[in-house]
């Protein structure tokens, strides 16, 4: 038993930051801000700058169409969605202070 318990304490912790920074996307709305960024707002303030791979300019689309798989998207697990048609990966997420 004492080493499920320690095999827990020490896993678990690698288990949660392997999914990295996570957001709901329920109300989240986008602004392209660089070529690979977006500004992430919810409840009309700035909480993170999201990076991701895309082949195109996010700042020259007309639009920004996004269909998500998962309730939530992060850094590295369900980082994955689409943006105009396209199946684009998250590099990353930088959550801002207030």
């Amino acid at each position: 038993m004492n080493r499920l318990i320690i095999f827990l304490l020490f896993f678990a912790p690698l288990w949660v930051s392997a999914q990295g920074k996570c957001l709901s996307v329920d109300g989240l709305k986008f602004e392209a801000i660089d070529d690979n960024k977006l500004l992430v707002i919810q409840s009309e303030k700035n909480i993170a700058i999201m990076s991701i791979y895309t082949r195109k300019d996010l700042r020259k689309q007309p639009t920004l169409l996004f269909r998500f798989f998962t309730p939530t998207v992060c850094e590295y697990q369900n980082n994955k969605f689409h943006l105009n048609g396209e199946l684009v990966t998250i590099d990353g997420i930088n959550l801002l202070k207030h």
